[in-house]
C-alpha cells in the first residue's frame, strides 16, 4: 500500500516531537535496510550471476527459437531469477516506506536531522515523494530546531 503525505502544509510541524516515535521509525528503517542488503548478498547477487552466466552464452539480442537448448536454459534461469528479483523489489519498497516515515517524522534533535539528511543524500530513499517535498520536510525540521518561526 502506497502512503501519501500532504507536505505542502506541513501540518506535523505543530505536533509535539516524540523521541519514542523517532526511535521507532529509525529502527524500522535500519531493519528494512539491513533486510534488503542481506537479501542482496545472500540471494540477489548469486541469482543474478547465475542468470547472467546463462545469458552470456548468447549475444544480448539473441532471440532463441522455441524448443532450442538456448530457450530452455534461458527460461530455466529466468524462472529462478524472476522471483528473487520480485522479492528484492518488495524489500526495496519496504525501505522506501520506512524512509518516507522517517523523513515525515519530526527530528527531535540536530543529530536526528543529520540522519534524515544522510538518508536523503545517500539515496537510500528512492521513495514516494519528490525531492522538493523531502526538502520541505527537512526545512521544517531545521526551522523548528532553530526556533525560527514557520508561519
Amino acid at each position: 500500500m502506497m502512503k501519501v503525505y500532504n507536505t505542502t502544509r506541513l501540518a506535523f510541524q505543530t505536533a509535539p516531537v516524540s523521541l519514542s516515535r523517532w526511535k521507532t521509525v529509525t529502527a524500522a528503517f535500519d531493519q528494512a535496510l539491513a533486510d534488503l542488503h542481506g537479501f542482496e548478498q545472500e540471494f540477489l547477487e548469486p541469482a543474478r550471476r547465475a542468470y547472467q552466466a546463462v545469458r552470456d552464452k548468447w549475444p544480448g539480442d539473441y532471440q532463441p527459437r522455441e524448443g532450442t537448448l538456448a530457450q530452455i536454459q534461458i527460461e530455466k534461469a529466468s524462472a529462478v531469477f524472476e522471483p528473487v528479483r520480485a522479492r528484492h523489489a518488495a524489500l526495496a519498497g519496504i525501505v522506501d516506506d520506512a524512509a518516507d516515515d522517517m523523513l515525515a517524522t519530526p527530528a527531535p534533535s540536530i543529530a536526528a536531522m543529520a540522519i534524515k539528511l544522510r538518508v536523503a543524500v545517500e539515496g537510500e530513499c528512492r521513495g514516494r515523494r519528490s525531492a522538493e517535498e523531502n526538502l520541505r520536510l527537512l526545512l521544517a525540521d531545521a526551522q523548528r530546531l532553530s526556533g525560527e518561526s514557520t508561519g
